[in-house]
Protein backbone atom coordinates (compact mmCIF):
# COMPACT_ATOMS: atom_id res chain seq x y z
CA UNK A 1 0.00 0.00 0.00
CA UNK A 2 2.90 2.14 0.70
CA UNK A 3 4.64 1.75 -2.86
CA UNK A 4 1.64 2.19 -4.29
CA UNK A 5 0.83 5.73 -2.55
CA UNK A 6 4.55 6.51 -3.53
CA UNK A 7 3.97 6.10 -6.48
CA UNK A 8 0.15 7.64 -7.37
CA UNK A 9 1.08 10.92 -5.29
CA UNK A 10 4.10 12.04 -5.96
CA UNK A 11 4.92 12.11 -9.61
CA UNK A 12 8.64 13.71 -10.37
CA UNK A 13 8.59 14.19 -14.17
CA UNK A 14 6.10 15.44 -16.96
CA UNK A 15 5.59 11.74 -17.88
CA UNK A 16 4.64 10.26 -14.52
CA UNK A 17 1.67 12.84 -14.52
CA UNK A 18 0.77 11.42 -17.92
CA UNK A 19 0.85 8.10 -16.72
CA UNK A 20 -0.67 8.53 -13.06
CA UNK A 21 -4.23 7.12 -13.86
CA UNK A 22 -2.79 4.28 -15.28
CA UNK A 23 -1.13 3.87 -12.05
CA UNK A 24 -3.99 5.00 -9.50
CA UNK A 25 -5.90 2.31 -11.18
CA UNK A 26 -3.52 -0.25 -10.65
CA UNK A 27 -3.46 1.01 -6.86
CA UNK A 28 -6.99 0.42 -6.45
CA UNK A 29 -7.01 -2.85 -7.76
CA UNK A 30 -4.48 -3.96 -5.62
CA UNK A 31 -6.30 -2.37 -2.59
CA UNK A 32 -9.63 -3.82 -4.09
CA UNK A 33 -8.03 -7.52 -3.77
CA UNK A 34 -7.37 -7.46 -0.09
CA UNK A 35 -10.05 -5.98 0.82
CA UNK A 36 -11.07 -8.00 3.86
CA UNK A 37 -14.37 -10.30 3.20
CA UNK A 38 -16.53 -8.76 5.70
CA UNK A 39 -16.78 -5.93 3.90
CA UNK A 40 -18.29 -7.93 0.79
CA UNK A 41 -22.68 -8.14 0.90
CA UNK A 42 -23.87 -10.76 3.31
CA UNK A 43 -25.97 -13.41 1.74
CA UNK A 44 -29.87 -13.89 2.22
CA UNK A 45 -31.16 -15.47 5.88
CA UNK A 46 -32.16 -18.87 4.78
CA UNK A 47 -36.14 -19.66 4.82
CA UNK A 48 -35.53 -21.89 7.78
CA UNK A 49 -34.64 -19.09 9.78
CA UNK A 50 -37.10 -16.76 8.05
CA UNK A 51 -39.80 -19.75 9.18
CA UNK A 52 -38.19 -19.52 12.53
CA UNK A 53 -37.58 -16.10 13.75
CA UNK A 54 -41.23 -15.18 15.13
CA UNK A 55 -41.38 -18.24 16.96
CA UNK A 56 -38.34 -18.28 18.47
CA UNK A 57 -39.04 -14.23 19.33
CA UNK A 58 -42.28 -15.69 20.83
CA UNK A 59 -40.93 -18.38 23.05
CA UNK A 60 -38.21 -16.24 24.30
CA UNK A 61 -40.72 -13.80 25.57
CA UNK A 62 -42.07 -16.89 27.55
CA UNK A 63 -38.26 -17.35 28.77
CA UNK A 64 -38.42 -20.60 27.21
CA UNK A 65 -35.12 -22.34 25.43
CA UNK A 66 -36.09 -23.69 22.42
CA UNK A 67 -33.91 -25.75 19.83
CA UNK A 68 -33.90 -25.29 16.44
CA UNK A 69 -35.45 -28.08 15.74
CA UNK A 70 -38.90 -26.66 17.79
CA UNK A 71 -38.54 -23.93 16.37
CA UNK A 72 -38.46 -25.42 12.68
CA UNK A 73 -41.38 -28.07 13.36
CA UNK A 74 -43.07 -25.04 14.83
CA UNK A 75 -43.09 -22.16 11.95
CA UNK A 76 -43.30 -24.91 9.59
CA UNK A 77 -46.71 -26.29 11.34
CA UNK A 78 -48.28 -22.63 11.07
CA UNK A 79 -46.90 -22.42 7.39
CA UNK A 80 -48.98 -25.75 6.50
CA UNK A 81 -51.91 -24.55 8.91
CA UNK A 82 -52.42 -21.17 6.78
CA UNK A 83 -51.60 -23.38 3.57
CA UNK A 84 -55.47 -25.30 4.36
CA UNK A 85 -57.33 -21.32 3.39
CA UNK A 86 -55.90 -21.99 -0.28
CA UNK A 87 -55.35 -25.65 -0.92
CA UNK A 88 -59.02 -26.47 0.00
CA UNK A 89 -60.59 -24.38 -1.91
CA UNK A 90 -63.48 -24.97 -3.03
CA UNK A 91 -64.76 -27.61 -1.03
CA UNK A 92 -66.17 -30.39 -3.28
CA UNK A 93 -66.89 -33.08 -1.02
CA UNK A 94 -67.81 -33.75 2.38
CA UNK A 95 -64.42 -35.19 3.33
CA UNK A 96 -62.71 -31.69 3.32
CA UNK A 97 -65.68 -29.86 5.07
CA UNK A 98 -65.05 -29.67 9.02
CA UNK A 99 -62.48 -28.81 12.03
CA UNK A 100 -59.39 -30.56 11.72
CA UNK A 101 -58.66 -33.88 13.12
CA UNK A 102 -57.12 -33.30 16.78
CA UNK A 103 -56.63 -36.80 17.71
CA UNK A 104 -52.92 -37.76 16.46
CA UNK A 105 -54.34 -41.43 15.83
CA UNK A 106 -57.21 -40.32 14.00
CA UNK A 107 -55.64 -38.08 11.83
CA UNK A 108 -52.76 -40.63 10.97
CA UNK A 109 -55.70 -43.27 10.19
CA UNK A 110 -56.80 -40.55 7.68
CA UNK A 111 -53.33 -39.67 6.41
CA UNK A 112 -52.78 -43.89 5.76
CA UNK A 113 -56.50 -44.32 4.05
CA UNK A 114 -55.85 -40.51 1.78
CA UNK A 115 -52.43 -42.43 0.43
CA UNK A 116 -54.88 -45.25 -0.81
CA UNK A 117 -57.33 -42.54 -2.11
CA UNK A 118 -54.76 -40.78 -3.69
CA UNK A 119 -53.58 -44.01 -5.54
CA UNK A 120 -56.81 -44.75 -6.99
CA UNK A 121 -56.97 -41.68 -8.61
CA UNK A 122 -53.81 -41.65 -10.39
CA UNK A 123 -54.70 -44.47 -11.97
CA UNK A 124 -58.07 -43.43 -12.84
CA UNK A 125 -56.29 -40.36 -14.35
CA UNK A 126 -54.52 -43.08 -16.38
CA UNK A 127 -57.62 -44.98 -17.55
CA UNK A 128 -59.11 -41.77 -18.51
CA UNK A 129 -56.49 -40.46 -20.19
CA UNK A 130 -56.53 -43.98 -22.55
CA UNK A 131 -60.36 -43.74 -23.49
CA UNK A 132 -61.07 -40.28 -23.74
CA UNK A 133 -59.35 -39.51 -27.65
CA UNK A 134 -58.64 -36.06 -28.19
CA UNK A 135 -60.07 -33.64 -29.73
CA UNK A 136 -63.74 -34.15 -28.65
CA UNK A 137 -62.76 -35.31 -24.92
CA UNK A 138 -66.30 -36.53 -24.44
CA UNK A 139 -65.58 -37.81 -21.05
CA UNK A 140 -66.29 -35.79 -17.94
CA UNK A 141 -62.86 -34.63 -16.61
CA UNK A 142 -64.47 -32.39 -13.87
CA UNK A 143 -65.01 -35.66 -12.03
CA UNK A 144 -61.30 -36.31 -11.32
CA UNK A 145 -60.72 -32.73 -9.90
CA UNK A 146 -63.73 -33.37 -7.40
CA UNK A 147 -61.93 -36.34 -6.36
CA UNK A 148 -58.38 -35.01 -5.72
CA UNK A 149 -59.87 -32.07 -4.05
CA UNK A 150 -62.57 -34.80 -2.50
CA UNK A 151 -60.41 -37.67 -1.55
CA UNK A 152 -56.91 -36.57 -1.67
CA UNK A 153 -56.09 -32.37 -0.57
CA UNK A 154 -59.12 -32.12 1.91
CA UNK A 155 -58.30 -34.75 4.06
CA UNK A 156 -54.48 -34.22 4.30
CA UNK A 157 -55.48 -30.41 4.85
CA UNK A 158 -57.71 -31.71 8.39
CA UNK A 159 -54.53 -34.06 9.42
CA UNK A 160 -51.11 -32.73 8.27
CA UNK A 161 -50.49 -30.15 11.06
CA UNK A 162 -51.81 -32.14 13.69
CA UNK A 163 -49.25 -34.58 12.75
CA UNK A 164 -46.28 -32.10 12.68
CA UNK A 165 -47.72 -31.04 16.12
CA UNK A 166 -48.34 -34.52 18.11
CA UNK A 167 -46.59 -37.04 16.14
CA UNK A 168 -43.20 -35.12 15.19
CA UNK A 169 -44.05 -35.29 11.45
CA UNK A 170 -41.50 -34.11 8.90
CA UNK A 171 -42.45 -30.30 8.24
CA UNK A 172 -41.00 -30.08 4.47
CA UNK A 173 -42.00 -33.63 3.81
CA UNK A 174 -45.43 -32.32 4.83
CA UNK A 175 -45.44 -29.08 3.03
CA UNK A 176 -43.48 -31.18 -0.13
CA UNK A 177 -47.24 -33.51 -0.07
CA UNK A 178 -49.35 -30.42 -0.25
CA UNK A 179 -47.57 -28.30 -2.93
CA UNK A 180 -47.48 -31.55 -5.22
CA UNK A 181 -51.45 -32.28 -4.74
CA UNK A 182 -51.84 -28.81 -5.62
CA UNK A 183 -49.84 -28.75 -8.58
CA UNK A 184 -52.12 -31.90 -9.37
CA UNK A 185 -55.55 -30.21 -8.69
CA UNK A 186 -54.42 -26.76 -10.85
CA UNK A 187 -53.61 -29.45 -13.79
CA UNK A 188 -56.78 -30.92 -13.67
CA UNK A 189 -58.46 -27.54 -13.82
CA UNK A 190 -56.93 -26.39 -16.66
CA UNK A 191 -58.12 -30.22 -18.22
CA UNK A 192 -61.66 -29.01 -18.26
CA UNK A 193 -61.04 -26.57 -20.76
CA UNK A 194 -60.03 -29.07 -23.46
CA UNK A 195 -57.52 -26.98 -25.01
CA UNK A 196 -54.33 -28.15 -24.09
CA UNK A 197 -55.56 -31.76 -22.14
CA UNK A 198 -52.12 -33.32 -20.14
CA UNK A 199 -52.86 -36.87 -18.59
CA UNK A 200 -49.17 -37.41 -17.61
CA UNK A 201 -48.67 -34.13 -15.48
CA UNK A 202 -51.45 -34.72 -12.71
CA UNK A 203 -50.18 -38.47 -12.57
CA UNK A 204 -46.68 -37.40 -12.19
CA UNK A 205 -47.73 -34.61 -9.09
CA UNK A 206 -49.36 -37.44 -7.41
CA UNK A 207 -46.53 -39.52 -7.93
CA UNK A 208 -43.95 -37.10 -5.88
CA UNK A 209 -47.09 -36.11 -3.34
CA UNK A 210 -46.71 -40.33 -2.40
CA UNK A 211 -43.88 -40.17 -2.32
CA UNK A 212 -43.52 -37.38 0.47
CA UNK A 213 -46.28 -39.06 1.96
CA UNK A 214 -44.26 -42.13 2.20
CA UNK A 215 -41.30 -39.87 4.04
CA UNK A 216 -43.98 -38.33 6.37
CA UNK A 217 -45.08 -42.06 7.60
CA UNK A 218 -41.44 -43.09 8.01
CA UNK A 219 -40.60 -40.29 10.14
CA UNK A 220 -43.34 -41.31 12.48
CA UNK A 221 -43.22 -44.39 15.10
CA UNK A 222 -43.72 -47.23 13.36
CA UNK A 223 -45.80 -49.02 16.01
CA UNK A 224 -47.92 -45.89 15.67
CA UNK A 225 -48.37 -45.93 11.75
CA UNK A 226 -48.98 -49.98 11.84
CA UNK A 227 -51.79 -48.94 14.04
CA UNK A 228 -53.12 -46.90 11.82
CA UNK A 229 -53.04 -49.40 8.55
CA UNK A 230 -54.63 -52.02 10.87
CA UNK A 231 -57.82 -49.18 11.43
CA UNK A 232 -57.69 -48.54 7.74
CA UNK A 233 -57.73 -52.38 6.55
CA UNK A 234 -60.35 -52.98 8.89
CA UNK A 235 -62.83 -50.90 7.34
CA UNK A 236 -65.95 -52.66 5.71
CA UNK A 237 -65.46 -51.00 2.09
CA UNK A 238 -69.28 -52.01 1.14
CA UNK A 239 -70.85 -49.58 3.56
CA UNK A 240 -72.43 -46.30 2.30
CA UNK A 241 -69.80 -43.85 2.50
CA UNK A 242 -72.25 -40.85 2.90
CA UNK A 243 -72.99 -42.75 6.27
CA UNK A 244 -71.34 -41.54 9.05
CA UNK A 245 -68.29 -42.73 10.34
CA UNK A 246 -64.73 -42.25 11.24
CA UNK A 247 -62.92 -40.36 7.84
CA UNK A 248 -60.63 -42.94 7.12
CA UNK A 249 -63.61 -45.87 6.51
CA UNK A 250 -65.47 -42.87 4.51
CA UNK A 251 -62.56 -42.76 2.24
CA UNK A 252 -61.81 -46.27 1.82
CA UNK A 253 -65.74 -46.66 0.88
CA UNK A 254 -65.46 -44.07 -1.53
CA UNK A 255 -62.45 -45.40 -3.42
CA UNK A 256 -64.06 -48.84 -3.51
CA UNK A 257 -67.66 -47.15 -4.61
CA UNK A 258 -65.75 -45.83 -7.56
CA UNK A 259 -68.66 -43.40 -8.15
CA UNK A 260 -69.52 -39.67 -8.07
CA UNK A 261 -73.06 -39.83 -7.07
CA UNK A 262 -74.30 -37.37 -4.85
CA UNK A 263 -72.10 -36.84 -1.42
CA UNK A 264 -69.83 -39.60 -2.80
CA UNK A 265 -66.64 -38.32 -4.59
Amino acid sequence: NNICHSRCSNPTHTKASINMSINISKCQTFQAAVTPLHSHKRSKPSRTANITKSVQEADRQEGKRVTWAESARKGMAAAVVASTLVVSQPAYAMFNVGDAITDPQDALAAVVATRKALESLSREITEMGADCPAPTYTCDMSQLLKKASGRVSGPLNRTLPTLIEELEADPYASDDVLQAVTQAEAILKSNNARIKVDWTGPVEMLGLANASLAEVLDGIEPEKVQVAEERVAACDETVDPRLDGKLECRLVRAVYAKSLAPGIQ
